[in-house]
């Protein structure tokens, strides 16, 4: 019960069924009940591989090619508004 709003009749800590999330998880078992340790969240996926397309390959056909910024998405791109290999001037 360290929760500045422990003991109001409302529960504070952010957990399942708490109205509100001023106070940190279990720290307001006046109003919220016991709380167990929250799980940590699942892992993240790792980041998809992405491949440059090799020189040859690339068409400029993007809207945005020969502006100055690699917008197809690959290795280096500053945007992803473009099929990859669609600008590379």
């Amino acid at each position: 019960d360290s929760c500045v709003h422990s003991n109001d009749g409302e529960c504070d800590d952010g957990g399942h069924g708490a109205l509100y999330s001023a106070c940190d998880h279990g720290s307001d078992c006046a109003d919220c009940g016991h709380r167990f340790p929250s799980a940590p969240p699942p892992a993240s996926p790792p980041p998809a591989a992405t491949t440059s397309a090799p020189p040859s390959e690339c068409t400029d056909s993007c809207f945005h090619a020969r502006d100055g910024e690699c917008d197809d998405g690959g290795n280096g791109a500053l945007y992803s508004a473009c099929d990859h290999g669609s600008d590379c001037s």
